[in-house]
């Protein structure tokens, strides 16, 4: 049961590393799709900052109130849904506010999962949670390399994202 949990921490760690990954990868695509400036661009990604600063305080509060597991299979959800309507997003303003709700759910599944993974150190009694963020390396490492692939092969950003929600959907059952 308890590397059950262990295991369940490292995948949800793992699945938000590669949103992030493969959302990395594919933002000069975006960025062309929305035929944006650098400027404007920078400053439209600060929506996602915005959103994870306003989600911080109520993520706490829900994870103490429901459990952090449930938190993190809900945010998990959240963050597949807004993965691939970053992508559908017709304009910049359109793609702030997607992003802004992906900060959202992005900060509830970080805050979620490592009070999740404090909860399964504790019972191991000894430092396991340094395997947890490199689960989340290594999630960005392979979502990095799933998104430059995917750009390499001109399958479009929906496509990926599509596909790496799905991959998260997985995660939640």
């Amino acid at each position: 049961m308890l590397r059950a949990a262990r295991f369940a921490v490292s995948t949800a760690f793992f699945a938000s590393g590669a949103a992030y990954g493969s959302f990395g990868a594919r933002i000069p695509a975006l960025k062309e799709k929305l035929d944006a400036t650098d400027a404007e661009l920078g400053l439209v990604l600060l929506a996602g900052s915005a959103g994870a600063v306003v989600a911080l305080p109520f993520a706490g509060w829900l994870s103490a109130r429901v459990g952090s597991r449930r938190v993190t299979r809900a945010a998990l959800v959240g963050v597949a849904l807004c993965l691939p309507l970053l992508a559908l997003a017709p304009s910049l303003p359109v793609f702030a506010l997607v992003f802004f709700v992906f900060g959202v759910v992005a900060s509830g599944l970080d805050l979620a999962m490592n009070a999740h993974g404090v909860a399964v150190e504790e019972r191991y009694a000894r430092p396991i949670f340094s395997s947890f963020h490199a689960s989340w390396s290594l999630g960005g490492l392979a979502g990095a390399g799933a998104g430059g692939a995917a750009a390499a092969l001109g399958i479009p950003p929906f496509a990926q994202f599509a596909a790496v929600a799905e991959s998260l959907g997985d995660r939640t059952e």
